[in-house]
C-alpha cells in the first residue's frame, strides 16, 4: 500500500509542476505563491534547511517540487462521482512547515505589513477553531472589524502570482513623484486612475508608462485597448461606454468589475477572475454573455429592467437600480443558484 502511496505522489508532483507551467490553471496561482513563499519569504536559514545541498534562491518552482516529502495519505469514495478520492498531504520539512504561514498583506496599494483588527471573541460557523496562538506582534491594535471571509488572502495569492519585476515596478511607480505624458498631458506616474476624456490617448499602449494603473473609463474606442488590457495584470477596474462594438472578447485580461455600455454588444465574453459586470445603459440588452462557471462568482447590475440571462444559469448576485417594478416570475428558474438579490 506504501507503494502505491509513493505512486501517487508521484502523480501528485507531476500534477503540482503542470499547474505551475499552466499560467491558465486554476491551481496555478495558488501553488505559485506557495512556493514562492517557502523559497522567498520564510528566511535563508530556513530555507536552506528545506532545501539542503542546493541554494535556495537559485531553485526553481518546478525544481522546487521534487523536495515535497508524503505527509499523510488517505482515502474516501466521493458519493456524487460515485468513486474512490485519494488524498495526500505534500510538504517539504514537516518540523517546519507544520508551524503557521504568516500572509503578509502588501497587494496593489497595501503597504507590506501586518495588519492588525480586533474582531469579536465568538468564532463564525464556517471557521474551524484548531487552537490558539500567542499574538506575532506586540504593537497596539486600534482597530476593530468582523472576521475575514478570505477574500484578501485571494487577492494576495493572486497578486504573488504576477512575476515579481512587476510587482516591483507597480510599487515604485506607487511611491514615485515623476512625471510622464498621456496624450500630450503630464501625468504623474503614480496615477492609479486614467479617464480618456481628461487624458486624451490614442493608444492604450501609452499606459505602459504607468506601472501602477488599475482603473480605467473610456468613453470612445481604442483599437489596442484589448492588447494592453491582457498585458497588464493590475487594471481591475474597467469603464467602457460608446464603445460602437458588437463582440467583446475580455478573456486573458485582469478585470474584477466591468462597468459597460450594452448599446449594440451581441456577445461578450468575460475573463476568469470578473466579478462585476454593471451594465451602463437603461432597459434589457441584447447581448449573449459568456463567464466561466456559466456566472458562478458573477453579480449582475442592471438599469431600469432585466432581460433573464439563460445563459447564467449559476450567476451568483442579481442587482437591479431605477426600478419602477420587477418581477420575479420565473426568476428562480433562470438563476437557481442566485445567492444576492
Amino acid at each position: 500500500m506504501l507503494d502505491e502511496a509513493e505512486k501517487l505522489a508521484e502523480k501528485a508532483k507531476a500534477a503540482i509542476k503542470a499547474a505551475l507551467a499552466d499560467e491558465d490553471s486554476r491551481y496555478h496561482s495558488v501553488v505559485t505563491f506557495f512556493m514562492e513563499f517557502h523559497r522567498d519569504e520564510v528566511g535563508p536559514d530556513i530555507a536552506a534547511e528545506l532545501f539542503p545541498g542546493t541554494d535556495p534562491a537559485k531553485l526553481s518552482f518546478t525544481e522546487m517540487v521534487d523536495f515535497l516529502r508524503l505527509k499523510r495519505f488517505g482515502s474516501l469514495v466521493d458519493s456524487e462521482m460515485n468513486q474512490q478520492v485519494f488524498i495526500l498531504d505534500l510538504s517539504f520539512n514537516p518540523e517546519i512547515t507544520d508551524e503557521l504561514m504568516v500572509i503578509y498583506k502588501d497587494f496593489m496599494y497595501w503597504s507590506r505589513d501586518l495588519h492588525l483588527l480586533r474582531v469579536p471573541l465568538e468564532v463564525p460557523p464556517q471557521y474551524k477553531l484548531v487552537g490558539t496562538l500567542p499574538s506575532f506582534t506586540d504593537q497596539p491594535c486600534r482597530s476593530y472589524g468582523g472576521w475575514s471571509d478570505g477574500y484578501d488572502v485571494y487577492l494576495q495569492i493572486r497578486w504573488q502570482a504576477i512575476p515579481e519585476e512587476r510587482r516591483r515596478a507597480f510599487k515604485e511607480a506607487a511611491e514615485s513623484d515623476g512625471v510622464t505624458e498621456i496624450g500630450g498631458i503630464p501625468v504623474k506616474v503614480s496615477s492609479h486612475r486614467i479617464m480618456d476624456q481628461h487624458e486624451p490617448f490614442d493608444s492604450a499602449l501609452e499606459l505602459k508608462a504607468l506601472p501602477c494603473l488599475s482603473d480605467l473609463i473610456c468613453e470612445r474606442w481604442h483599437p489596442d485597448l484589448l492588447e494592453f488590457l491582457r498585458e497588464t495584470p493590475f487594471v481591475d477596474e474597467v469603464t467602457l461606454l460608446n464603445h460602437g462594438q458588437r463582440t467583446l472578447d475580455l478573456r486573458g485580461t485582469s478585470i474584477r468589475k466591468l462597468m459597460l455600455d450594452m448599446t449594440g454588444l451581441e456577445e461578450l465574453w468575460l475573463c476568469e477572475g470578473t466579478e462585476q459586470l454593471l451594465f451602463q445603459n437603461k432597459g434589457p440588452d441584447a447581448c449573449a454573455i459568456h463567464a466561466p462557471e456559466d456566472g458562478g462568482g458573477l453579480t449582475l447590475q442592471f438599469i431600469g429592467e432585466y432581460r433573464p440571462h439563460t445563459e447564467l444559469p449559476n450567476l451568483q448576485g442579481l442587482h437591479g437600480i431605477e426600478l419602477k417594478d420587477f418581477d420575479l416570475t420565473g426568476l428562480a428558474a433562470v438563476h437557481p443558484h442566485l445567492k444576492e438579490l
